[in-house]
């Protein structure tokens, strides 16, 4: 190992060193007025969303907990994340309607509806940076994963049975049938080819519009972004709480 590699090294160990005593777990029994009566772990749970048929429906369709370590942030964060984790999931909802300050919202809903019809729809900017943001994973990953897999998903994730239609996912569904193979070809038809999404999906950032165009001869395409859609939000959620706190101490 040569001289210089050795005392980057070094130094690199003192760093970390400092860095980790600086950001250590407190001691909970000493008097330190840092955390003061308020240190307290606090679990708060995101609340339903009410659709605009009225039906409440769970943000992300799981269960999310906000855990603090201050009870006096608790309060602070809970209304603020609760209220941006809700509106994330309302944009990125390909199943249901919403209204929002008293108007309808465009989300990934309306998007699929609006497929083949030439409309051009302005939407929020979350939603133009999370469809950006499908459109290079597609790329990046050579189609392993592709936002235009909605209608091959549905297919596999729900069933009918005894004239009631199930979903593969539920826990009370102990026996479930073999997918289709023909259905299932017939909707690798409407997935549209990574590096063409562009072509189909057009994006303009400065306007924030989309419009959604016919592919070929397939009848309904449908974007699905449940795949990255809790990580986008969690990552936004965590920035927000973390700009919350910094600018509260």
């Amino acid at each position: 190992m040569s001289r210089k590699i050795f005392l980057t090294l070094i130094l690199f160990l003192i760093t970390s060193c400092n860095v980790n005593s600086s950001s250590s777990t407190p001691n909970l029994n000493s008097s330190s007025t840092i955390y003061d009566d308020s240190y307290k772990i606090v679990d708060n749970y995101v609340s339903n969303i009410i659709t605009k048929d009225k039906i409440p429906v769970s943000p992300f369709n799981t269960m999310i907990t906000l855990r603090t370590f201050s009870e006096k942030d608790a309060h602070t964060l809970y209304p603020v994340i609760n209220n941006e984790i809700a509106y994330l999931h309302m944009l990125f909802d390909r199943y249901n309607d919403y209204e929002f300050q008293g108007e309808d919202l465009i989300n990934l809903k309306s998007i699929n509806d609006s497929y083949a019809t030439g409309k051009v729809l302005r939407v929020e900017e979350d939603l133009i940076s999370l469809l950006e943001l499908s459109i290079e994973i597609s790329k990046l990953t050579e189609g392993y994963f592709n936002p235009t897999m909605g209608n091959l998903i549905d297919e596999w994730s729900t069933f009918e049975k005894n004239g009631k239609t199930y979903s593969r996912f539920s826990p009370y569904c102990y026996e479930t049938p073999d997918i289709d193979k023909t259905k299932v070809d017939s909707h690798l038809d409407s997935i549209i080819p990574y590096n063409e999404l562009s072509d189909y999906l057009i994006i303009n950032k400065e306007d924030n519009t989309i419009q959604f165009n016919k592919y070929k001869n397939v009848d309904k395409v449908t974007l699905s972004l449940g795949a990255i859609a809790k990580g986008y939000a969690i990552e936004k959620a965590k920035k927000t709480g973390m700009a919350i706190v910094t600018v509260r101490n």
